[in-house]
């Protein structure tokens, strides 16, 4: 009988302490970029330009061989796995929390609240 309720305990706490990491993992495997790539569609970003890139210094087109260096691409979240990765962190400063103190590692963060698989894909094509 008592051995019975330990394995419900243990149960019921593993439920508990991996639930938060099923939610987590749900967002990061959604498939963000569903429609093919188009180059003519360009978005501006304002504030994102150097100064120096204007008109009055274009020297015309480039080699197609010159290599584009320190190029940064942003990713955002979706609002539902932005929200999830919040919980997880202030979950991480409560004291009451399983998770209290469990820092993840750049990598556990990517898996978890990055991009899916499918997407970087996508973009590195």
């Amino acid at each position: 009988m008592r051995l019975t309720r330990s394995l419900q305990i243990l149960a019921s706490a593993c439920v508990l302490l991996c639930g938060e990491a099923a939610i987590a993992q749900s967002y990061a495997s959604a498939v963000r970029i569903i429609d093919p790539v188009n180059e003519s569609v360009l978005a501006t970003l304002n504030g994102n330009t150097h100064p120096l890139a204007n008109r009055e210094n274009d020297r015309g087109r480039v080699s197609s061989y010159l290599s584009m260096t320190d190029l940064i691409l942003v990713l955002s979240r979706s609002p539902a796995q932005q929200a999830a990765f919040d919980k997880m962190v202030a979950s991480q400063y409560d004291p009451n929390s399983p998770n209290f103190h469990h820092w993840l590692t750049p990598e556990q963060v990517g898996i978890e609240f990055g991009p899916s698989k499918t997407d970087i894909a996508t973009i590195s094509n």
